[in-house]
Parts: structure tokens; C-alpha cells; sequence
């Protein structure tokens, strides 16, 4: 599924040439499975998010629909998430700096000036 980028939907793991003899299935007890691609806006894959059942089950369109739906909303979920946090890293960055800015200002403020800086009079 990750290098075909398409589904994989498998009813009975123990009659399916491609997964029959995959240990996973067996040390997991799978025998129904259905696996959709998590791709990103480019159609990469980038994993997938499965359903199991431990006895053999046909997979209706409303399933793989909910299925594809699931997988839509895990992913966007994952970006928002990913894009929060680097929202906040640049405003606890932003933050320090206008705190770093202030306490310059306050600083320099009370700082005694250099006869060169003076303002000139008569």
C-alpha cells in the first residue's frame, strides 16, 4: 500500500497470497484488513492507518469510505498539531525578544549619557 499508494482491503488474511505468510498478521491474530494510504497534498505517502478484526469480514464502501474519511482527518489533524506548535515556538520567541527589547530600552533610558551625545546649548 505505501509503494502502490492504494488501499488495501483483504477480507480473509489467511486466503490472501500477499499477506498469508506476513508474520505480523500472524503474531496479531488478523485475519480481516483494511488499510488506507495517508498522503499528503503532493499524493505521497507517508503511511497508512489500518482496521483489524480477527475473523474474516467483507469491507463495505461506507467502511472504506469512513475508513478514507478517518484517515483525511487523522492527517489533518497531525498537520494542524505540527503547525501549532511552531506557531508557538515563534511567538514564546517573538515574546523573549520584545521582553529583551523593552528591558533594553528601560536600560539605556536611565543610562547616563556620554557629553557627546548632549544635546548642545548656547
Amino acid at each position: 500500500m505505501v509503494v502502490s499508494g492504494q488501499p488495501l482491503i483483504v477480507p480473509d488474511a489467511r486466503a490472501d497470497d500477499r499477506l498469508h505468510t506476513d508474520p505480523a498478521i500472524a503474531a496479531l491474530g488478523v485475519i480481516a484488513y483494511a488499510g488506507m494510504p495517508l498522503t499528503d497534498a503532493d499524493e505521497l505517502v507517508l503511511g497508512s492507518l489500518c482496521a483489524l478484526a480477527h475473523k474474516p469480514r467483507p469491507w463495505t464502501d461506507e467502511e472504506q469510505g469512513d475508513l478514507t474519511a478517518a484517515c483525511s482527518a487523522e492527517l489533518r489533524l497531525r498537520i494542524l498539531s505540527a503547525q501549532r506548535r511552531s506557531t508557538q515556538k515563534v511567538m514564546e520567541t517573538a515574546r523573549a525578544t520584545a521582553e529583551q527589547a523593552r528591558s533594553d530600552a528601560e536600560r539605556l533610558e536611565h543610562e547616563p549619557r556620554p557629553a557627546s551625545t548632549m544635546p548642545s546649548c548656547c
